[in-house]
Parts: structure tokens; sequence; C-alpha cells
């Protein structure tokens, strides 16, 4: 088993699916921050150069349930890749110190596994595998041949593959492969080097211009059309019988994880690049450097086309400064100088002659990023004045593009402030914006954000309709049917979302009173969040004990500072009080007050639902003034949170205090709170028929 196939199949066994809710492959080191960039939404990432500062915006964004599979690293790399994440697999390409004769091989590393030499009875068997003999077949003399052969290539596992098509695909006879080997090694010194010798030696030329082909391209792979143009192979029938021949000895491999490509082994392009196709005047230089400059002149402006592409561009445009073929940089990044800015800034250096951002226009881009940045780490009140910085000077100085990133990270910290309408006023604008540009990825990423926004402000037709034709939106979808209580439509957009999380699966489930589905779809999350979930399905479905021992459970899990503490407090505390335990439910709720200062940033929303909570508790124990106190308390911070987002809990409040006014004969003060009862359940953003005939109930009572 080599490097790529033990990290496959690390990544593919179960226990490490069940472990992950997401595993992503990267074969290229060079792609990894960009690709994790893309995959996590985070263009500020982007524009940043320097890979430190990559890796530690992506640390913050990267959480425990992701694995991050990195192949074809080498060493140096390491320093930088294992600041991106605790959670990740990487395989690296080197030689391992061997022990000398007699003594025993040191232990490995911590977390590490070393590929070594196949010992004898392994050699032995993939042998007779790749040869197609089986046991019966390996007897006598052909048993001993075979063993002289492991012996000699030293139990490598690429040179025992190559002998093995030697003898099963050439016809050649043990005996004579024997012979071989046996004149050009001398057995005290196994050299696996000679099978890849004697097989590349015997290609025809049209073989092995497919071969060297392979050595002027990246050695993480290249494309079919890229090895076609630079081998010159005509006709694409040739082309995929000569890889396929190649592959069927071992020299290559076909590779369909991501996208699809061709991958020469290690010892097989180290042999083929030894050659120095990227020396001007090379054929097979020029021709990938003709290939490329014309594929990104024809798709200057498709960015879907050149990421497909880049493995490709970026090792011709590293040639071209290697051996200083200057008109090529030049040609290149003339063509890509847009998609470069995006995607690739490290490619904007001083070799290259190429456009770069100054004056206003620089510190535009600086004050957004910094923006961004403080966005990021939560300094909401350092953001809002960075922001309004970074719009004065995009609006004056910048392109319309970048006027539109700015709108959309004001529109992200009004959401932060839950200021729905400004979030959606900055949205619209920048959307308005890159329809003009006709940028349509850019344009999917704002219209998802305003179907989110929409559905906050209770606007759920125009959310479905802002996603129309999105790729990637079901999982929206499946909010805004939520939201608008359509369980079978939303069931329906949660199958067709291929990236919705367990947690987010159950939690519909939940809503549509599908409690048995909902617990299947956490049966094997073990996490915080959906141990505090599994007590909220049992606490709705009537099972009172099951439910107060879940949330515990989620409480001994929870961080001290997480609000999902307090969410699962008030829920034991509902549970208690439902279970006519009033004194403990009480407790439960006081306990839910006490953590409410210590939670990462404020929430008034749970501070005042529990506040609200231990009002009613008061008016059941007919402790009137105790419920007006309770009541009004969480009135008083409802009002400091966003109006739209507390108007059950207000008009729950309210119930509470006029119930106790009315109690203590107040008709005044009660008939005041009614009103006000009636009010809020009329302005919840989504309609609940049966919330406001109770509050019109209360009022007509009172009249």
């Amino acid at each position: 088993m080599g490097k790529t196939t033990l990290l496959a199949h690390i990544a593919g066994h179960e226990r490490t699916r069940q472990r992950y809710r997401r595993i992503w492959w990267f074969d290229d080191p060079q792609r990894v921050t960009q690709g994790l960039a893309l995959a996590l939404n985070l263009p500020t990432v982007l524009t940043e150069s320097d890979v430190t500062t990559k890796c530690a915006m992506l640390n913050a964004a990267l959480d425990e349930n992701t694995l991050v599979v990195v192949d074809n690293v080498h060493p140096d790399d390491l320093e930088w890749l294992t600041t991106l994440s605790i959670q990740l697999l990487v395989g690296v390409e080197m030689t391992p110190d061997e022990p000398t004769d007699g003594e025993d091989a040191p232990p490995e590393p911590e977390n590490v596994i070393a590929l070594r030499a196949l010992s004898q009875p392994d050699a032995l068997e993939l042998l007779a595998e790749v040869c197609g003999i089986d046991k019966d077949g390996m007897r006598g003399q052909m048993r001993a041949w075979m063993t002289h052969i492991t012996r000699l290539l030293g139990g490598h596992p690429l040179a025992l593959m190559i002998a093995g098509a030697l003898f099963r695909e050439d016809g050649l006879p043990m005996e004579r492969l024997v012979a071989l080997f046996s004149d050009r090694i001398v057995p005290e010194t196994p050299n696996p080097q000679v099978a890849l010798d004697l097989t590349i030696d015997a290609l025809s030329s049209e073989y092995n211009d497919l071969l060297l082909a392979m050595g002027t391209l990246p050695p993480s792979g290249a494309s079919f059309e890229a090895i076609l143009a630079t081998a010159k192979i005509e006709g694409v029938i040739a082309g995929y019988r000569g890889l396929a021949f190649l592959a069927k000895r071992g020299l290559i491999y076909h590779d369909t994880r991501i996208g699809e490509k061709y991958v020469a082994h290690p010892m097989v392009w180290e042999r083929m690049a030894n050659t120095t196709p990227h020396k001007a005047g090379n054929p097979f230089g020029d021709r990938l450097r003709n290939w490329v400059i014309s594929l990104a002149r024809r798709h200057s402006q498709d960015a879907v086309q050149l990421y497909r592409a880049q493995s490709e561009i970026l090792y011709t445009l590293d040639m071209a400064k290697t051996y200083r073929l200057d008109e090529v940089a030049n040609k290149l990044n003339t063509s890509l100088a847009a998609y470069f800015r995006e995607y690739a800034p490290e490619y904007f250096n001083d070799d290259l002659a190429t456009p770069a951002l100054i004056g206003d226009r620089a510190k535009a881009a600086a004050v957004l990023t910094r923006g961004i940045a403080l966005l990021n780490d939560n300094k909401l009140d350092e953001a809002a004045e960075t922001l309004k910085e970074a719009y004065k000077l995009a609006e004056n100085h910048g392109s319309d593009h970048e006027l539109a990133e700015v709108l959309v990270a004001l529109a992200r910290y009004a959401d932060a402030l839950n200021d729905i309408p400004a979030a959606i006023q900055w949205l619209e604008k920048a959307g308005k914006l890159t329809y003009e540009l006709k940028a349509e990825n850019s344009l999917d990423i704002i219209r998802m954000g305003l179907a989110i926004v929409y559905r906050k402000a209770g606007r759920l037709k125009e959310a479905l309709a802002v996603l129309d034709e999105v790729e990637g939106s079901a999982a929206e979808r499946a909010r805004i049917h939520r939201t608008a209580k359509q369980w079978d439509l939303m069931i329906q957009a949660m199958e067709e979302a291929g990236d919705l999380s367990p947690y987010s699966r159950a939690d519909g489930y939940l809503q549509a009173g599908r409690y048995a589905e909902a617990l299947g779809a956490i049966a094997d999350e073990h996490d915080s969040r959906s141990a505090y979930l599994r007590a909220v399905i049992y606490h709705l479905n009537g099972d009172l004990e099951t439910a107060i021992r879940g949330y515990e459970t989620a409480l001994d899990m929870f961080p001290s500072r997480d609000q999902y503490r307090v969410e699962a407090l008030i829920g034991m505390g509902i549970a208690y009080v439902q279970q006519n335990n009033r004194a403990q439910g009480e407790k439960t709720f006081i306990q839910a007050l006490d953590n409410i200062p210590t939670l990462r940033k404020p929430n008034p929303l749970l501070h005042g639902k529990t506040l609200m909570l231990l009002g009613a508790l008061r008016l059941l124990d007919e402790d009137f003034n105790k419920a007006i106190e309770y009541s009004n308390q969480a009135l008083e911070i409802l009002g400091k949170a966003s109006a739209d987002s507390v108007h059950r809990e207000s008009a729950d409040a309210y119930r509470t205090l006029g119930r106790a006014y009315w109690q203590k004969n107040n008709k005044a003060q009660a008939l005041t709170a009614f009103q006000n009862e009636a009010e809020h359940a009329q302005s919840m953003a989504v309609r609940d028929d049966k919330r406001i005939g109770i509050a019109l109930h209360h009022l007509a009572e009172a009249y």
C-alpha cells in the first residue's frame, strides 16, 4: 500500500466518516488555503498573500468536525500546514531512515506512519499477485525465481509491479526476467531503479512521449488535454490507449477523486523531469507553454475554467520564472491578472510585470480586509468605523466589484447587530452592482445572503424567489419552508441538500413533528448540540424524565460560556414545571439567569425569556407582585434586542403581566398589558393565528 492509497483508506474508513461531518481532500499543498477559502466562503483569505496569516484565518473558521487531508506534501510544507488545523491528515514524500543490519527499526514518532520497503513474505505475495500467479503456480523453481527477484529489487512496491507487468503484460518468461535483473543488480545492493529503467527503455516513442509530457507537467498530475497537447499525440483514442498501457505497467495511475487527471509515480516523474523539459527550446516545454498561454487567453474571464487548470498554469509559471522565460511569465500575467488578483495573490511578485493596487484603491482594500477581520473577531464597534471608512474609499476610488465586497461586509455587520432591514438594504445594493458586472458566481453568493435576511425578516416569498436557479441552495430553501411551517416542502428540500448537517436535519424533522426521524438523524452524533437536541425531542414527545437526563448530559458537554447552556437550563426548567416540580423548575431558571452574564456576548433574547418564564412561574404560584416584577424586568431586557426577534417573548411577558394585574384587581393596567400582548402577537415575523387568538381573547375579557 502506497502513501496515497493509505490516505484514501483512512479518509474513507467507516470510523473516520462517522467521526467527521466533512472530509476535504487536497492532492496539491499549493491549493489547500485557496480551496478552503472558497469552500468556507472566506474571500478575505484569498486576498491575503502570506501563507501563515492565511492559515491563522482558516484555523479560526475550521471546526472539529472537518478533516483536512493533504497528499504529496513536501517536508518544508509541514511548518505552515500544521498551523492550519489539528484535524489534519497528510502524506509526506520523503525517504525514512532505514536501520542498519541487525538493528530493529526505531519506533515512529507519535501520530506518524512510515511506509518502508516490503518484508520478504509481503514482497513475494505482491509479486505473485501482479504476475497473476496463484499459490499452486508458485512452487519449486518458480518460487525460487520470484524470491530472487524480490531481493534484487529490495522489496520496492513499484519495482515489483513493473516486474509483474513485464511477466504478465509483455509475456517475458520468469527465467528471462531473473536473468535480466541478475545481469544488472548485485544481490548485496538491491536496486529497484533497474526495473524502471528496463521498462521505460523498452517503450515505443509515442508511449515514451506521454511519460516525458507527464514529467513536464506538475508532479501532482494533469488533465488528459494537457498531457495530449504536451506529448503531441494525434487523436483522443491513441492518447487514452497510451495512458491505459502505462497505467497497466504501474508507471502512472488514473485519479478521479478530484475531477479527472493522470498522475505519474514519483520515481517515474522524477526521472522524466530530470530531462529538463522546461529549458528554452525543449519541444515538450514549448508545447506546454503554448497550450497554457492559449488556455489563459481563451478563458481569461472564466474563473471556473482557470481554476480547473490552475495546477498546470501555476507550474508553468513557476518553471518560466526558474528558467527566466520572462516573455512567457508576462503573457500569462497579462491574461490572468484578474484571476491572480482575486484567487492567487501570491503570484504577484517583483519578477513579473503585473498590475498592482496603489494609492487610495490599495488603502480601500486594506481597510476592508481589516474591517472583515474585526467582524470575524466580533469586535463590532471597531468594525463599524473601519467598514464606514472602507465604504467611503471604495465608493470614491474602488471598482464596482470592490464596492460590492464592502457592501456585503456592511450587510454582515448589520446582521450581527440583528438590524435586518439594513442588512437587506446593503445586500440589495451589492446584488445590483454584481448583476451589472455579470459576475454570476459572486451574484449567487449575494442571492444566498439575501435569502437568509429576507427569511429573518419574514419575507418568505421573496426569499424563495431570489434563490431561483442558485446551485446548492436546497439547505436554505429548507430553512425558509421551515419558517413558513410548510413541513412537506421543507423535508423535500432537506432531502435534496447534501450539505445539511445531521443536527440541522434532525432539527427540521423535529419542527415537523416527526420525532422518530429526528432521533434517527442524530443517532450517530455524540457532540453537545446533538445531545441537547435529543433532549428537546424527548421533551416534545412527552418523555419528561428522559428529557431531563438528556439536558443534564448536554450541560456536562457545553463549554461554560456557550449560550446553549442557558437554552438547556431553560428546557430543563420547563420540564420540571411540567412534572409539577415547580421548586426545582424555579431553581433551574435562576441557574440559567446566573449563567447569562458569563456568555461570550450579550443575549437579550435569552435573558428576557428566562425572566419571562420566572414571571409565569410566580403567577402559577399566585405570587402576583413577583410575577409583575419579573415580567417588567423581562420587557426591559427584551427592549434592548431587535424588535422583530422578540415579539413572541414580549407577548408572553405582557400576558403574564396582564393576568397578574387582573388578579390584583388593577383592571386598567391589565387592559394596557393585554393590548400590548395583542400588538406583539400580531407583529411576529411569521403569522401565528393561534397565538393572536389567545391574545385577542385576553383583551376581550379585559374589556
